[in-house]
């Protein structure tokens, strides 16, 4: 079970810096094609690019659905329209190109925030966890210095690794008042 949630874990590490290096991205675009076509409103084109910044913010927050961020994103859209009927049809290629990664990225950390460990999967190793325990609180010792060492130091590894797995199955939960574990 903790193979299987660090594998999501390690890809969830680069996922936000991706995520602020393609915004990133689609706003140096957005200097470059007002300097080009200085028509283009890039007041306008920022303005679009931070509600979509901010949009983001509030999704991962949870404060809005999936969908509508995926509403705030085809609004870029628009943006890149605008760009391509006033002749900035490589800028506007290139800020496609940005939009799709920014999508796929968004996707990616979707599935991954909603995709919990299977809830058989859990009971299974709470099962296992506790039958253990009772092992080993069943079992006869020579020394009952070792039986307290031997039994409070695996039971707190169990826990612990339980309690991990739990904590890392959702990277993204992320809390405005704190992140609700460590591995946010």
């Amino acid at each position: 079970m903790l193979a299987g949630t660090m594998s999501d874990y390690k890809e969830s590490e680069k996922l936000p810096a991706e995520l602020a290096c393609t915004l990133e991205a689609i706003e140096e675009t957005i200097v470059a094609a007002s300097i080009s076509k200085p028509d283009l409103d890039e007041k306008k084109m920022k303005s679009s690019l931070f509600e979509i910044t901010n949009d983001t913010y509030n999704w991962l927050y949870k404060k809005i659905s999936f969908e509508q961020m995926f509403y705030s994103l085809s609004k870029l859209q628009s943006t890149i329209s605008h760009m391509e009927k006033l002749g900035a049809t490589s800028y506007a290629t290139r800020m496609l190109g940005e939009l799709n990664t920014l999508r796929k990225i968004i996707t990616r950390i979707g599935v991954i925030s909603r995709t919990n460990f299977l809830s058989t999967g859990y009971a299974l190793l709470e099962v296992l966890i506790f039958a253990i325990i009772v092992l080993l609180l069943i079992s006869k010792f020579k020394s009952v210095l070792a039986e307290y060492i031997l039994i409070g130091f695996v039971t707190l590894i169990y826990v612990y690794m339980y309690r991990l797995i739990q904590d890392i199955d959702d990277p993204f939960e992320y809390s405005e008042s704190g992140a609700p574990g460590a591995s946010e």
